[in-house]
C-alpha cells in the first residue's frame, strides 16, 4: 500500500530539513541539531506542517479564511501563472507570463483533507499540485478537469488579484 498524501507531505518537508533547504533558516549547529533530533524521532510542528499558497477565498478576511484557522500567515506574495473567473470562483492556472497574487501558510498536515474536500479535489474541480513560491515549497489549488471545458480568455483577470 502507497503512502497517504499527510506521509508523502511529512517526508517532503522532512527531507527538505535534513538537507536545509534555503529559507528554512536552518545552518551550521542549528542543523545538527535539527538532524539528531529526526535520527531520534523527535518530530517537531514543522515535520507536521506544509505550506499552502491561496489566492482567492481562502485569502484573510475572505469568505472561506475561516478553513485557515489554526494555520500561520508566513507572507503576502505572487506566484506566475493566469488567475481566471470561472463559475463564480477564482482558478489558477501556473502558465503565462502574469503574477497572481496570494498568500502562504503554514499549516498542520491533518487540515489537508478538509481543504482538499472544500475545493472538490474529489470531483475534480480543482487539483492540488506543488509550487515553488520564493523560498517555500507549497501546495496549492489549480484548475480541475471539470472546470477546465469551462475556461475562455474573456474570463481572465489581467490584474492577478481576486
Amino acid at each position: 500500500m502507497g503512502e497517504s498524501i499527510h506521509e508523502q507531505a511529512e517526508r517532503f518537508h522532512r527531507d527538505r530539513l535534513r538537507v536545509g533547504a534555503p529559507g528554512l533558516g536552518l545552518t551550521g549547529a542549528d542543523r545538527e541539531v535539527r538532524e539528531q533530533q529526526m535520527r531520534q524521532g523527535d518530530a517537531d510542528r514543522r515535520d507536521r506542517t506544509f505550506h499552502l499558497f491561496v489566492y482567492g477565498e481562502l485569502r484573510s478576511s475572505r469568505k472561506d479564511s475561516s478553513l485557515l484557522d489554526g494555520c500561520e500567515k508566513v507572507a503576502v506574495t505572487t506566484v506566475q501563472g493566469t488567475l481566471y473567473h470561472v463559475d463564480g470562483r477564482p482558478a489558477l492556472m501556473l502558465a503565462g507570463p502574469g503574477r497572481v497574487e496570494g498568500e502562504v501558510w503554514r499549516c498542520g498536515v491533518e487540515r489537508l483533507p478538509e481543504l482538499d474536500r472544500h475545493q472538490q479535489v474529489g470531483d475534480g474541480i480543482f487539483r492540488r499540485v506543488g509550487v515553488q513560491v520564493d523560498e517555500w515549497a507549497c501546495w496549492t489549488y489549480v484548475l480541475g478537469p471539470k472546470l477546465a471545458p469551462r475556461l475562455i480568455d474573456a474570463h481572465r483577470i489581467e490584474s492577478g488579484v481576486w
